[in-house]
């Protein structure tokens, strides 16, 4: 509930600061990632509709709502389901391909189908060629967001959970579930992480990294 209700004031107040329209939806998908964890991935999806349905109707920034809606609210809960894909390269073509294909079709809405003036406007004032050049950033600034993501996942689990939560295990979490695969893979890069460091890691007690992981990393 907490998390949740920080994610619908991010939302809200992102509405209201400027510069707000990437970042607050953000910041607010990454919050809906613990609800997932600890109970359940269907959870963090009813989450995400729930934060997605208000923001719509409350949040002055329709763009920014939709950002949410389209990419930016389900991906940290989608990223954990790519990524058991054995293939690297196929990981992150698939992340490329669902950024690009929500991005395009959230934007292709704003300019045809329901258009949002002053986005209509910007956009006309760009270009094509500028326009692609947007795309191309906004790709280089999607793997970034995606790497960033992993390490603040990775955080919670190792040192925040811990302090938050009674218990070791997630409820719900296990290895089968994709919310376990979020706690897991998690953990797992953050002890891969700190294995070739040659720190000790896993405060929790849980499962260091085995030579496997790492080879197959």
């Amino acid at each position: 509930g907490v998390f949740g209700s920080l994610a619908a004031v991010l939302m809200l107040m992102g509405g209201i600061l400027p510069l707000a329209t990437y970042v607050a939806p953000a910041l607010a998908g990454i919050l809906i990632v613990p609800v997932a964890i600890e109970f359940g991935i269907k959870t963090g999806y009813v989450l995400y509709a729930a934060i997605g349905l208000l923001s719509l109707f409350v949040v002055p920034d329709k763009e920014m709502s939709l950002i949410f809606v389209f990419f930016l609210g389900f991906y940290p809960l989608l990223k954990a389901s790519i990524e058991r894909m054995r293939s690297r390269a196929a990981q992150w073509a698939v992340k490329l391909a669902v950024f690009n294909a929500c991005i395009v079709g959230m934007y292709g809405i704003i300019l045809f189908l329901f258009p949002i003036g002053a986005v209509v406007e910007e956009f006309e004032s760009m270009g094509i060629p500028f326009t692609g050049l947007l795309l191309l950033m906004g790709n280089v600034t999607f793997v970034i967001y995606d790497v960033a993501v992993a390490r603040i996942i990775g955080l919670y689990c190792a040192r925040f959970r811990a302090r938050l939560m009674k218990c070791t295990e997630p409820r719900g979490a296990g290895f089968t579930t994709p919310g376990g695969l979020i706690f897991h893979a998690a953990m797992k890069r953050r002890a891969l992480l700190q294995q070739r460091s040659g720190k000790r890691c896993f405060p929790m007690g849980l499962p260091t990294a085995t030579k496997g992981d790492e080879d197959g990393r």
